[in-house]
């Protein structure tokens, strides 16, 4: 995975966990979806990026111990 990686975020507020549903943004109701790269959400730090992994990806990380480069 690189910080170019595509992420799956709600277009209205750019934060991939309220696309997940966990904490959703005044106009999720409203919301679509767009792919942001990671290099760009990184600069925008809306989010931790753990949000930004899939569950295979983050129990790699947990396994490997490899982290996202900030």
């Amino acid at each position: 995975m690189t910080n170019s990686t595509l992420v799956t975020v709600c277009d209205k507020c750019l934060r991939a966990s309220c696309w997940n549903g966990e904490f959703m943004c005044d106009q999720a109701q409203s919301a679509g979806v767009i792919y942001a790269k990671m290099d760009d959400l990184i600069d925008l730090d809306l989010e931790h990026w753990s949000h930004w992994l899939s569950k295979e990806d983050y129990q790699i990380m947990q396994i490997t111990g490899r982290v996202l480069e900030e």
